[in-house]
């Protein structure tokens, strides 16, 4: 294709089978690792020299294929359009590319012929490539005249145009100067002359172009390549402690449900949800690679992520099972996008996949919020392994009163504090008992004392730093007489001098101070400091 006729192939100038080849290679390898961030998966990447070439030949190709002709070396000319090519001037050549209309009328107002644009013979391309060889006569006869100065003064941002251009007068060029386009990199040697080469041709807005660096002698970055071995795998046992570590951030639960090519439900259990961005409306879930609907969820348009209520906890651990009827058993209806939507849900939001984000053993699974449907009721909460509800849970509180800590609760009747008296007149809050340290026991104990509680919230977990144990307290209300060994004292007067535990005399204080405004918090700390979390509001929590 590339000569002045069929008899006199021409090869090209420069190396373009190696530098398009290596220019294709790497966006292949941006594309794959763009994959990779998403996916965490990488693959072989590969082109052809030849392969490259062939893509290179673009309209030759489907020419072929509609005439079935076979293009030819066609010069400087163009098969369609006039003119288009190189044109003499008085002291070299230029470049026109005559592609419409409106640019041929321009031309020849710059020729001083402006009839030519009205000519029967060029009016139009088609009538312009019909009598090419005119058309180039008459532009061939008005740039000889001329310097590739002037016509690049005359033409230049009038129509396609660009003066042919020696290395001397790349050199020489204003325009290579004011672009940086010839950059001395200086020699590794000491002593030794930089030497000059073209520039990056890139420019991006949010970085410099800087000078460049010299390469790097021989060897001089063997160190770099102890950087790129993976690390050494973490220890089951370290493992372990991380997740325990990470497990003491308490969170919600999630049923993230989608479909699979063939319209076949899939879904299961996450508690990695957290709201993104508002505008736009983002939020993301984590799926571990592992799972058996990994790349189910990875190759989804849209998915659901279904916020559990307290009293679905059989759903939870439905989708975190490997059941196949799933979705015969759990109640569910499907969103615009025919995804499941669980009944019951405290909150279900429809989502289109928005970006895919590898990170490490899971994938980040970002969506744009496309609707959302809410209900009432309390959230299903996880907390190191076991679920709990922002009322009344066993789970949470059995599980850190287990490890050595006690469970207690501040009771109220009638404005009166049930408290526990000892024999030297101190008070605390009553606990359960050593045998029996949780909720059930708590309840238990006091009801074989006559008493009848009624546990609503938790109200303090904090942790007491010299032991490391826990403390767990609720708060509710109490019917019944007082027993021996606890009493009634009344809130607003307090005998907190009697409270020998300071952690503890703190806590009834701010109760009777939040009593009295009906609205109570949760203290989480230690013994010293802590935050109170606010709610606003609670419900009636039966166990």
């Amino acid at each position: 294709m590339t000569g002045p006729n069929p008899e006199t192939p021409t090869k090209t100038g420069p190396g373009i089978g190696d530098i398009f080849a290596g220019m294709t290679m790497a966006f292949g390898i941006m594309a794959a690792l763009r994959e990779a961030d998403a996916t965490g998966k990488g693959q072989f990447v590969e082109v052809s020299m030849y392969d490259a070439m062939i893509s290179l030949c673009e309209r030759m190709i489907y020419l072929h294929d509609f005439t079935g002709e076979v293009p030819e070396p066609e010069g400087n000319a163009h098969p369609f359009l006039a003119p288009f090519g190189l044109f003499p001037a008085s002291d070299g050549h230029i470049a026109l590319g005559i592609v419409d209309d409106a640019f041929w009328r321009r031309l020849v107002d710059i020729m001083g012929k402006p009839e030519l644009g009205q000519d029967p013979r060029f009016a139009n391309r088609a009538q312009r490539g019909q009598n090419a060889e005119q058309v180039e006569r008459l532009v061939t006869a008005w740039t000889s005249e001329r310097t590739k100065a002037e016509l690049t003064g005359l033409l230049g941002g009038q129509v396609p145009f660009g003066p042919l251009n020696t290395v001397a007068d790349i050199f020489a060029d204003p325009h290579v100067a004011a672009r940086g386009m010839l950059e001395k990199v200086p020699s590794p040697e000491p002593g030794q002359a930089p030497w000059t080469v073209a520039a990056n041709p890139l420019r991006f807005a949010a970085h410099g172009h800087g000078a460049l660096a010299a390469p790097p002698r021989l060897g001089a970055d063997n160190a770099m390549l102890t950087g790129l071995a993976p690390p050494a795998p973490m220890d089951p046992a370290d493992i372990r402690a991380l997740r325990d570590a990470f497990g003491r951030f308490a969170t919600g639960v999630t049923v993230v449900t989608t479909c699979q090519a063939d319209g076949t439900p899939r879904g299961f259990t996450a508690n990695s949800f957290t709201s993104v961005s508002l505008d736009p409306p983002l939020l993301l879930v984590c799926i571990g690679k592992r799972a058996l609907s990994c790349d189910t969820f990875a190759a989804c348009d849209h998915f659901v992520v279904n916020i559990l209520a307290d009293d679905q906890k059989e759903i939870s651990g439905l989708f975190a099972s490997q059941s196949a009827d799933k979705f015969e058993i759990a109640d569910w209806h499907p969103n615009a996008q025919g995804m499941a939507v669980l009944d019951g849900a405290l909150t279900s939001f429809s989502c289109a996949q928005h970006k895919l984000v590898d990170a490490g053993d899971h994938l980040i699974l970002i969506g744009r919020v496309l609707d959302f449907e809410t209900g009432e009721g309390q959230p299903l909460g996880y907390y190191k392994g076991a679920y709990f509800d922002v009322g009344v849970d066993r789970a949470l509180t059995d599980a850190a009163a287990s490890g050595g800590g006690t469970l207690g609760a501040v009771l109220e009747c009638e404005d009166r504090l049930l408290l526990a008296e000892g024999p030297s007149g101190a008070i605390t809050v009553p606990t359960a008992p050593a045998s029996d340290n949780s909720v059930d026991g708590l309840i238990i104990g006091l009801g074989d004392r006559g008493l009848f509680p009624e546990l609503t919230d938790l109200y303090a977990v904090y942790q007491i730093t010299p032991t490391g144990t826990q403390r767990i307290i609720y708060h509710g209300t109490v019917q019944g007489e007082a027993p021996e060994g606890l009493r009634f004292f009344d809130l607003n007067a307090l005998p907190l001098d009697r409270v020998e535990d300071e952690a503890e005399r703190a806590m009834l204080r701010r109760y009777a101070q939040e009593n009295r405004h009906g609205s109570f918090g949760i203290y989480h700390g230690t013994e010293v400091e802590g935050v109170v979390h606010t709610l606003a509001g609670h419900r009636t929590y039966r166990i």
